[in-house]
């Protein structure tokens, strides 16, 4: 008799990366998986109490809005990426149509807001990433891939200081790749990580590996014959079809002494199955 071994959930790999990278999180209430799990998970982050009395102005607008929080939360994100005028996002902008999924599509950066806001349009990493700058928050994600010598990877909010960390409590939230986003709870022990953890992201050491970490390439969408969307995984590939939004964040590099950006990694998106 054959015994097939069952595959293991999402919370229990998310488990597994926490015990295994020793992080000061644990499991929060499962996050639904409806084409929304990301603006869920920071919905479900936004009411740890900690986070609560740190919220500016157009995040505690989005949340008392009427309606579903989840839903206020993403179209609210929206407007903001496509009204404000700051350089940062401008600069997103000119990225995403100049050279990013909207110059691969011919997709505006408006058309391309148009659909993220979209009830169980799933998100990317251009959602993500100003997720983070509509909070002013950082967002610690715990990818299941993860290893101890970097057991997350941290999407700035800081637009004016763009990898100084955000003042106030950082999100945490699992992503199991290419499949779902999961809210995570801090325990007591996260001031003691935050003083003495030193992800690679932001190490000035193993400066030659810091781009070659488990789970750096995380697998992105591409539409295959009756539109459905699938995984594929995130290698570097010349054809125009192959680029994907935001895939091209500014990361850092050394030269000369001194960290400068270049565009270049990937940052981890949301898709998932169910």
């Amino acid at each position: 008799m054959f015994f097939v071994q069952a595959e293991p959930t999402l919370q229990e790999l998310v488990q597994d990366t926490i015990q295994r990278c020793g992080l000061p999180v644990k499991l929060d209430a499962q996050t639904p998986g409806d084409g929304n799990c990301w603006v869920w998970a920071v919905a479900q982050q936004l009411e740890r109490p900690e986070l609560r009395g740190q919220l500016n102005g157009r995040t505690s607008e989005a949340l008392g809005a009427r309606g579903k929080n989840y839903l206020n939360l993403k179209k609210s994100i929206a407007r903001f990426a496509t009204t404000t005028k700051h350089p940062t996002i401008l600069a997103l902008k000119e990225e995403f149509e100049s050279e990013g999924q909207g110059a691969a599509d011919g997709v505006s950066w408006e058309d391309h807001w148009q659909e993220l806001k979209r009830d169980g349009e799933w998100s990317d990493e251009v959602m993500v990433q100003v997720t983070a700058y509509f909070l002013h928050h950082d967002i610690h994600l715990v990818l299941t891939t993860g290893m101890p010598e970097e057991p997350f990877k941290t999407i700035h909010g800081n637009m004016d200081l763009k990898h100084k960390d955000c003042p106030g409590n950082p999100l945490w939230i699992g992503f199991n790749n290419s499949i779902h986003y999961q809210s995570l709870l801090t325990t007591d022990e996260e001031v003691q990580l935050e003083e003495s953890s030193t992800p690679v992201e932001n190490s000035k050491q193993n400066t030659k590996v810091q781009n070659k970490k488990p789970g750096d390439k995380i697998p992105t969408k591409k539409r295959e014959a009756g539109g459905q969307e699938v995984y594929q995984n995130s290698k570097q590939n010349t054809k125009a079809e192959n680029k994907k939004p935001g895939d091209k964040i500014p990361t850092k590099k050394r030269e000369a002494g001194q960290e400068v950006e270049q565009p270049g990694d990937r940052i981890p998106t949301e898709k998932k199955r169910k």
